[in-house]
């Protein structure tokens, strides 16, 4: 007994059940019909000027597109980060663009004096590069000016502890005495930043006893506001000193017990008591 071929027109295979081969039967059962439904063709990504006809084009976009519109909220690839920096000014040295050399990133930077220079990027972005070279003689003919505070054995006059240490107090958060100074926002004022200008301002000490004192505690070190004080004179000005009105004037406890010859004691325990300082006191 012979075995009828598929009933499906131009089909020469063997049918084996109703007539119908494996193929379309099974085309049927799928479909619902024995005819071959093709996929539609891949789209193409909607993002203007991908051509990307790949795999993976769902709701219009590519795979690329989707990730970037999913973790950067925008279809543009992440800029890389010299890219953000061009424009940047650090010293003398603007950003315009990037150079490869030798497998590394230079920064090709504009100076101010006109040149072209192609520092480290690392170095650029730290500041550790200050121009294309122009300023370096006007460096060397800087450190070459000797204010007779320092010298080369490591000799610093008692003036320049004085200043170095200020700005130490006011600038470096790493300084013990930061917080009760920069920490409470006293700052030094632009001039005295250069050695000079603060001995120009400020003159040698009297002594050797003197020290640095700010007038107002709450001030800034500035022309106005500082003095060369003798240790008494830091201890009365201090922010934690008892003051008192005494004929109209302010005066510190220990001033006073001086003025009038009452035992600092003395008066320290009668105001505590809230009594008379001594007889004849009058604000």
């Amino acid at each position: 007994m012979s075995i009828a071929n598929c009933a499906v027109l131009e089909c020469d295979s063997k049918a084996t059940c109703k007539n119908l081969c494996e193929k379309h039967r099974s085309r049927l059962r799928r479909n619902g019909t024995t005819e071959r439904i093709r996929k539609p063709p891949l789209t193409v990504c909607s993002v203007p000027g991908c051509s990307n006809d790949k795999k993976g084009i769902v709701h219009g976009l590519c795979q690329t597109h989707r990730y970037r519109l999913k973790n950067y909220g925008t279809y543009d690839r992440k800029p890389k980060k010299w890219e953000t920096m061009v424009g940047m000014k650090v010293n003398n040295l603007t950003m315009v663009g990037i150079r490869y050399e030798n497998a590394k990133v230079k920064a090709r930077c504009l100076c101010d004096c006109g040149n072209t220079s192609y520092p480290d990027m690392y170095a650029f972005r730290t500041g550790k590069i200050k121009s294309c070279g122009c300023t370096k003689g006007e460096n060397i003919r800087r450190s070459k000016i000797m204010h007779g505070h320092t010298n080369s054995n490591n000799y610093t006059s008692p003036e320049f502890r004085s200043w170095y240490s200020m700005l130490q107090r006011c600038s470096n958060q790493n300084n013990k005495s930061y917080r009760h100074y920069g920490g409470r926002g006293i700052k030094v004022c632009d001039d005295w930043s250069d050695f000079r200008l603060f001995m120009r301002d400020m003159g040698c000490k009297p002594t050797k006893k003197h020290t640095l004192d700010r007038i107002n505690n709450d001030g800034n070190y500035e022309l106005g506001n500082c003095r060369w004080a003798t240790a008494k004179e830091q201890v009365n000005n201090r922010r934690l000193s008892v003051k008192v009105l005494y004929k109209g004037s302010v005066y510190s406890l220990k001033d006073l017990s001086d003025l009038v010859g009452v035992p600092y004691t003395t008066m320290n325990k009668r105001r505590k008591n809230s009594q008379l300082l001594f007889p004849g006191y009058v604000e």
